[in-house]
């Protein structure tokens, strides 16, 4: 989805950055949400209330010239695009992918890895 940052919020607590993002649809996307979770790395993501990504896929953002912008350079209004890559096969399987639960339950997500294939079909 392409938007604008609408709000981005970090804390720091020991080694770790929480954030709490939410992006604005624009275009042909206008009226979309995204909301993204991130301790370091982007964790969960939800596209108009619903789960839209689950780590390990990884959310990403690109600026609108194509360039990476990582969570360090976000800003409020900053235009960007937000999309998922979804996780190698070897990170999709229930031992690896539960690697990331205990991370995800203190962000407050409860459910199961989904990967982002599934979750765009449904």
């Amino acid at each position: 989805m392409r938007g604008a940052v609408d709000r981005f919020e970090t804390e720091t607590a020991g080694s770790y950055t929480f954030g709490n993002l939410e992006i604005a649809g624009n275009g042909a996307h206008a009226g979309a949400r995204v909301r993204v979770k991130s301790m370091n790395e982007n964790m969960i993501a939800w596209k108009d209330g619903g789960l839209a990504a689950v780590a390990p896929d990884r959310i990403c953002f690109l600026r609108p010239d194509g360039r990476a912008v990582t969570n360090a350079d976000l800003a409020a209004g900053a235009e960007i695009a937000v999309f998922v890559l979804e996780a190698q096969p070897n990170w999709r399987g229930k031992g690896a992918a539960a690697l990331f639960t205990p991370t995800l339950s203190a962000m407050g997500y409860k459910g199961p890895y989904v990967p982002a294939g599934k979750l765009r079909a449904a």
